[in-house]
């Protein structure tokens, strides 16, 4: 897949689906700046979110348990 394609499918996705993509591949070959292209053209805000430099509560909550009940509160962003 190359940076243009990459565009168009991210563009889909955000604008069609309430998925979150993840986007993964080798170094320095544009995943990041297509990214923030693709959200300044549809006016959409970007959270960057780096999973190398984050811990599990960082992407879904941290744990508490109401009762019998584990629950998760959701991240700020």
């Amino acid at each position: 897949m190359n940076i243009d394609q990459l565009k168009t499918v991210l563009r889909e996705i955000i604008t069609k689906t309430d998925l979150t993509p993840c986007v993964v591949g080798h170094l320095g070959v544009g995943k990041t700046a297509a990214i923030i292209q693709v959200a300044e053209e549809i006016d959409f805000t970007y959270p960057s979110l780096r999973l190398g430099q984050m811990e599990v509560g960082d992407l879904i909550g941290i744990p508490y348990r109401i009762e019998d009940e584990m629950h998760w509160s959701r991240p700020s962003w």
